[in-house]
């Protein structure tokens, strides 16, 4: 279920009046309108607001005429201006630059807060910043008191709308935004959810769209052409698209919970998995002892011999070092066309996804970590490591490439690529590494004599090919269960 697509499907059938039914002894949105123009005249005249300045699109009457769609009985078409109190940008003599070069001494150094796009984002809660009240009377025109809508008005913010909490500090506002005042809470809330849905995000495209970088002003905001039902409605309208809202909440975090879950599962599979527990074990299999005798007839070898109880029929206890050659070199004509992967090319979590460019052997052989077809590439340093970018090298330009410098190389001797791949994406692998780092906090790395000492429990060959159809098998069936909860 796409959530995202559902909340904007709540939004269009309110702002078309076909969320709530209607009611024929609402009093029409024609008559609010009315109210509120009275209410505008008397505040003029007491001096609290000042009246618009008049554009050509402005009109104090309602626009019934080419409006962008029809709307239900008792609903008006307006303009924006018509319907709230006020909207202020950063409406002050001089620039906002010039604040602090103006001002010859600082008083109460953090007076109020300057409200940024951010502190929404951060619900008010960190790296909060503050103007002097010096500053709070220079910006007295954008100051804020709580329940005012905000929209910011330029580049990549435009379409976001906020609306300010009633904190206990002072507030005003900083630039690249617009403040809109309205008369009733109710009223800011219908504004919220229209220029949320997909009409209102299309208003403010279409506004902001002389610009090369995206940009609208007060003026531009106030003739917007808008739809407005009766004040009843609105209130049925929020309180249903709350309710809905709400829903969508608790289906997202039952949705994240559930990805979790799926990361839990497919960890503890490789759990299972490296420790003899995922498939039974078969008598039938060649012991895991025979492979690391033909690959060193005088290796030490820890085995099940009936006298160990920590390890499954069948299986050795041997070094990493011991049955992988770590960072292989190539060789390879200069002119040979190889494959050339960044950190970036490769994907987090339990995938083996990867994309290789091509390069010419001579440009990538020195200065970057060499491998090749079957190898095993696993990144060193965090989070890299602990995100779990490991990858099994295949279809690479004649079977060879290079790639970051961050990465440790593993050539199988007798381990199933495969299965290779898993023990370094099991929690085993990464917990082991993260406890031996090394270095300074952003930058640290697990040391190669680390990971070429670390204990590796070897399965018979058998079993390894069965453990991994096992674990496919079962990440097939949670990879599943993951797409259709990202739908």
């Amino acid at each position: 279920m796409n959530t995202k697509e559902l909340r904007q499907k709540i939004l269009d059938l309110a702002i078309h009046g076909k969320l709530v039914p209607q009611d024929p002894n609402d009093e029409p949105a024609s008559v609010l309108l009315e109210r509120i123009k009275a209410e505008k005249e008397r505040l003029i005249k007491e001096g609290k607001i000042k009246r618009a300045k008049k554009s050509a699109k402005s009109s104090d009457t309602p626009h019934y005429e080419q409006v962008p769609f029809e709307v239900p009985e008792g609903w008006v078409w307006c303009k924006l201006e018509n319907f709230i109190n006020e909207a202020t940008d950063f409406v002050a003599s001089g620039s906002f630059a010039s604040l602090r070069e103006n001002v010859k001494y600082y008083d109460e150094p953090e007076y109020a807060i300057l409200v940024r796009t951010k502190d929404f984002q951060n619900n008010f809660t960190k790296d909060l910043v503050y103007t002097d009240k010096h500053g709070y009377e220079f910006l007295s025109n954008s100051n804020l008191f709580g329940g005012e809508l905000i929209l910011p008005n330029i580049g990549a913010s435009i379409g976001k709308v906020f609306i300010v909490p009633y904190l206990q500090e002072r507030m005003t506002l900083a630039p690249n935004s617009i403040m809109i005042r309205c008369y009733e809470d109710i009223h800011k809330e219908w504004l919220l959810y229209l220029f949320l849905s997909s009409f209102g995000q299309e208003q403010l495209r279409v506004i902001s769209s002389s610009t090369a970088q995206g940009k609208f002003n007060k003026t531009d905001l106030r003739t917007l052409n808008i739809p407005i039902p009766p004040i009843a409605e609105q209130q049925r309208i929020v309180a249903e698209v709350k309710r809905w809202l709400a829903l969508i909440d608790k289906i997202e975090q039952n949705k994240f919970a559930l990805l979790a879950i799926i990361k839990q599962t497919k960890s503890k599979i490789l759990d299972l998995a490296i420790h003899g527990k995922l498939v039974p074990q078969d008598h039938n299999d060649e012991p895991a002892s025979e492979l690391l005798k033909r690959i060193n007839p005088k290796a030490e070898i820890t085995c099940d011999n009936g006298h160990s109880k920590k390890l499954p029929k069948g299986w050795c206890s041997t070094f990493i070092k011991k049955i992988y050659i770590i960072n292989p070199k190539n060789k390879a004509d200069d002119n040979a066309e190889a494959g050339f992967i960044k950190m970036s090319n490769i994907d987090s979590g339990f995938t083996n996804q990867f994309t290789v460019e091509k390069r010419k052997w001579y440009e990538i052989k020195k200065g970057f970590t060499h491998f090749s077809n079957g190898d095993i590439a696993v990144a060193k340093i965090s989070p890299c490591l602990e995100n779990r970018k490991s990858i099994v090298l295949h279809d690479l330009p004649n079977g060879i490439g290079a790639g970051t410098t961050e990465l440790y190389v593993f050539k199988p001797l007798c381990v199933n690529p495969l299965y290779g791949l898993y023990f370094f994406k099991s929690n085993y692998f990464i917990e082991y590494c993260t406890n031996s780092f090394n270095g300074v906090v952003g930058q640290q790395r697990v040391a190669k004599n680390m990971i070429e000492n670390l204990e590796f429990k070897l399965p018979p060959l058998a079993e390894q090919q069965r453990i991994v159809s096992k674990i496919e098998e079962l990440f097939s069936i949670l990879d599943d269960i993951q797409k259709s909860l990202e739908a």
